[in-house]
């Protein structure tokens, strides 16, 4: 998951970020990262929810999934180490 960092708001001591234009603007940008925060834990969810089922149709799914993915990853690294050369 992806750690954004977001520029810290000017000082308080400055008069213009008292302004309600600021206040909403600081008030949508904590919205906007409340809601990131939320995408991203709705989408550990349902991942969680479909390996879970895959796993009860097809015992041992994931684990398999994994060293599916593992292998086409060093493919892939090969791939680009490859045409990088």
């Amino acid at each position: 998951m992806p750690n954004f960092q977001f520029n810290n708001l000017p000082d308080k001591n400055n008069s213009a970020t008292e302004s309600p234009e600021s206040q909403k603007l600081a008030q949508q940008l904590e919205n906007l990262k409340r809601s990131h925060s939320q995408l991203h834990q709705l989408k550990n969810l349902e991942i969680w929810a479909l390996v879970s089922t895959m796993d009860d149709f097809i015992p041992g799914f994931w684990s398999r999934f994994m060293v599916n993915r593992q292998v086409a990853f060093k493919e892939f690294l090969e791939q680009k180490k490859t045409k990088g050369s």
